[in-house]
């Protein structure tokens, strides 16, 4: 297993904005520094261009809505690309069998 090498560092934040990354933290089971590294490599990804409003969808896309299934939660929720791409949807319900 490869070694990650990381650098100390201070930062300083607002109390409340500590607090909000203490609890979002512990909602995901991560430690305040792997939450805070996370939220930092996710900013760091490209961004995906945005659609131009006046785009057209041909029939034969719109024909395959509804094909493809939402990934179960726990693959968006352990892969920080893939919430990022599908904007982390937090109310799973409508996507769950």
């Amino acid at each position: 297993m490869e070694t990650v090498h990381r650098t100390q560092t201070i930062i300083r934040l607002r109390p409340d904005l500590l607090e909000h990354a203490k609890r979002r933290a512990r909602q995901q089971h991560r430690s305040l520094n792997s939450y805070i590294e996370r939220l930092v490599e996710v900013d760091a990804e490209p961004v995906l261009p945005a659609i131009p409003p006046d785009f057209e969808i041909s029939e034969e896309i719109r024909q395959m809505s509804g094909c493809i299934k939402m990934p179960p939660r726990e693959d968006i929720e352990s892969d920080p690309r893939l919430s990022h791409i599908l904007g982390y949807i937090s109310d799973f319900s409508a996507y769950e069998d």
